[in-house]
């Protein structure tokens, strides 16, 4: 028998719970990975998931974590390479292999992101302090103020409780509010003091109420090695393997009660933290150079303390203080003269410090961020590189040492998956963010598939991971026609394997010109009804072009019309603005030349985009001619063979999953703010080839059935269409 401090509602009380005898030293650890449950009590497979506030990846590196090594033995992970190796080159980051977070990368904000698959731009919990004039007119901390208006979007708990299903939830954020009129049936208070083993307790005595109470949803907040991380880096690396401990005992309790197999376990962080080394804090040589092993250029305290009112003249603003600055002009409602403020505002902060910080406005925010689709984000984003925190001024400087938010690409930004249960593979992930949590979380609930709600995840992305339990497949797109014309030139048939277009109300067809023995194809895809139909080209270049130029065909002060070829030679012409054109995509173009003489051959895809809306999908509504002539971004992406090996006159590499995407989004503006060197403006504007998808309406690497034959398979194709890559080729 075992006494098992239990809570329920916040109160708390005493119960006494059957424990199964265990074999003397036989711990959960020692089980071989034939996970099968046998206990009859869990006809139903509970879902537990655990945050461990902070996490850094990289901690694994330098901090023995058994528990989470034999969780990954015999379930799933998101790995990655040693840190020393990794930074002896930068290009060797592309073996790493790890979950990122969401932008900005902050507690709340992901937090809500995994349990809603939404990123913070959808959600509403933009930051720990958000402004929205409809419920306030000043910031508000969403940790304190309870408010559950802030709140969007369906959190996982709530799919459930809406079929009287119990959840239970122990200290995660958004659990308190009353999201849609439902909160998980089991809540805590939160309570910094309460102890890791109290904790440990109350999930496991979640776990063994009888199955009619049992709640199928637990999530579970510890607030460690987050709240270390500012102290000395040996100290983190001691928490690191306390918390490591701590799940080896949570893991062993729930094998006590003979309820490891039956369990489908989520272990992950939420972001990482800059961990402080102060000048005293290193006692040893030895300590020292482990520090230094870690190949940061960030683990230390906050370096650059910048004080909005020393930047610009206009005090007529709302500012949000962090990692993240965000100025909002609160109270102009007229359109042109918000524009008006902005651009001043812009003006007084171009090339302040690219080095600490960038700043942008809706419409130059990389895609990739995904942080420009709602108000409460601001007008102004200021981006602070690792080390950079913003203040309106001195006065409110809260003297923090140490913070996170940044860039989740940074390499020291990454977090940790590791997965394990009756219904999870063994195997090793790909890289992957935290959006795509919430439909994999729905599935290990068995939550039917047309009751989950919309979200920024992509369906299928994380379907490898499950056993046993039934995938919607995902449905491919039909493959396009090719358009009818009198050219009989264009009448010969190339299949591409590259990108199709969606089928749906629009139809769409693909040109092919230049289809001959003689000649590598040039492949133009357009819309024949759709006056919003994305224009795309498709090139196969190979880097023996005489000489390398932008082709323009109009020009005026302001504007070129320009053709977005590599070679200059097609019907895809648009206007841009001209510092742009002499600028970053000249730059664009000279790197695409380059790339096609490196790999001897290369398949250059180019297109316009119409977001003028900003939302990060392509606008619904019908737009002007205008507007169709200038986009509100362009589109390049670069395709090599990692064999450098193509197929004859067709896009396919001849081992077809060695085809690689390099895929960027550059806004059609015109006046740069950051004074960036062409390959660091391209390398920040790097987007998934999902995002592309989502402003185009194409769809890549399609597992349409062409000929009888599959040419990638899901697993290949979703997992290429999602992934980031880490930095130009």
């Amino acid at each position: 028998m075992a006494v098992i401090k239990a809570f329920a509602n916040g109160n708390i009380t005493y119960s006494v719970i059957d424990q199964m005898p265990a074999e003397s030293g036989h711990r959960w650890s020692d089980e071989d990975c034939s996970i099968k449950c046998d206990n009859a009590k869990f006809n139903k497979k509970p879902l537990l998931v655990i945050s461990l506030d902070g996490f850094k990846r990289s901690y694994l590196e330098h901090s023995t974590a058994d528990a989470l090594q034999n969780v990954a033995k015999c379930g799933a992970t998101a790995e990655i390479i040693n840190m020393k190796v990794c930074f002896d080159s930068y290009q060797n980051l592309l073996s790493y292999k790890y979950m990122y977070a969401s932008y900005p990368s902050k507690t709340f904000p992901n937090h809500y992101a995994i349990v809603t698959g939404l990123y913070p731009e959808s959600s509403g919990i933009v930051d720990n302090n958000i402004y929205d004039n409809q419920f306030s007119s000043e910031l508000i901390d969403i940790r304190r103020v309870k408010d559950a208006r802030y709140f969007k979007g369906t959190p996982i708990w709530n799919l459930l409780e809406q079929r009287n299903i119990s959840t239970a939830c122990l200290y995660w954020a958004g659990c308190d509010f009353l999201i849609n009129g439902l909160k998980p049936k089991y809540n805590l208070k939160y309570n910094s003091s309460m102890s890791n083993s109290d904790r440990i307790k109350q999930i496991v005595s979640w776990l063994d109420m009888p199955s009619d109470e049992r709640p199928q949803l637990i999530m579970a907040y510890f607030d460690q090695p987050d709240r270390t991380a500012n102290s000395y880096t040996v100290k983190v690396y001691k928490m690191v393997k306390a918390m490591d401990l701590m799940i080896d005992d949570l893991l062993d309790e729930i094998h006590q009660i003979n309820a490891l197999n039956c369990v489908n376990i989520i272990i992950l962080s939420d972001h990482v933290e800059k961990p402080n080394i102060m000048n005293n804090s290193i006692s040893s040589d030895s300590n020292f150079a482990l520090v230094m092993n870690l190949g940061y250029s960030g683990m230390q305290e906050l370096r650059h303390r910048l004080y909005l009112d020393t930047m610009i003249s206009n005090s007529n603003t709302l500012f949000a203080n962090g990692v993240v600055g965000r100025i909002y002009f609160p109270n102009i409602t007229d359109i042109s003269i918000l524009q008006k403020n902005i651009e001043e505002t812009m003006n007084e902060l171009k090339c302040f410090n690219k080095d600490i910080f960038h700043v942008y406005d809706k419409r130059r925010l990389p895609k990739r961020y995904h942080y420009s689709a709602s108000n409460r984000v601001g007008d102004i984003i200021l981006d602070g590189e690792p080390g950079a925190i913003f203040f309106r001024n001195q006065a409110s400087d809260y003297h923090i040492t140490r913070d996170h938010g940044y860039d989740f690409m940074v390499p020291s930004m990454r977090t940790i998956f590791y997965a394990r249960g009756p219904n999870i593979k063994n195997l090793v992930l790909k890289p992957f963010q935290n959006i795509e949590l919430f439909n994999l979380m729905a599935a290990l609930l068995n939550v039917p598939h047309e009751t989950v709600p919309s979200n920024n995840g992509t369906e299928g992305r994380l379907s490898s991971v499950l056993r046993d339990i039934d995938v919607k497949k995902a449905t491919s797109s039909e493959a396009f026609n090719v358009c009818e014309t009198t050219d009989n030139n264009s009448q010969q048939k190339i299949t591409c394997f590259l990108g199709s277009l969606l089928s749906g109300n629009t139809e769409h067809c693909y040109l092919c010109k230049c289809c001959s023995s003689t000649r590598l194809p040039s492949i133009l895809i357009k819309s024949l009804k759709n006056l919003n139909g994305t224009i795309a080209l498709i090139e196969q270049v190979n880097g023996t072009l005489p000489s390398w130029n932008v082709p323009i065909n109009k020009q005026s002060a302001e504007w070129m019309t320009v053709s977005l070829s590599v070679e200059g030679n097609n019907d895809v012409e648009v206007d841009l603005y001209s510092s742009f054109v002499n600028g970053y995509f000249a730059d664009l173009q000279m790197l695409t030349y380059n790339y096609s003489k490196l790999y001897n051959e290369i398949v250059v895809m180019s297109g316009a985009i119409y977001d003028f809306n900003d939302d990060g999908v392509a606008d619904a509504e019908q737009l002007s001619l205008l507007q169709r002539q200038r986009p509100s971004h362009i589109f390049r992406i670069l395709f090599r063979c990692e064999d450098a090996k193509w197929l004859r006159n067709e896009l396919q590499c001849e081992k077809s999953n060695s085809i690689r995407a390099l895929p960027l989004i550059l806004p059609n503006v015109g006046k740069d703010y950051n004074c960036l060197n062409s390959s660091a403006y391209l390398s920040a504007n790097i987007a998934r080839l999902r995002d592309i998808e989502l402003l185009t309406g194409l769809e890549f690497f399609s597992t349409v059935l062409i000929s009888d034959s599959q040419i990638y398979d899901e697993e290949f194709s979703i997992t290429s269409r999602t992934i980031m890559p880490e930095h130009l080729w």
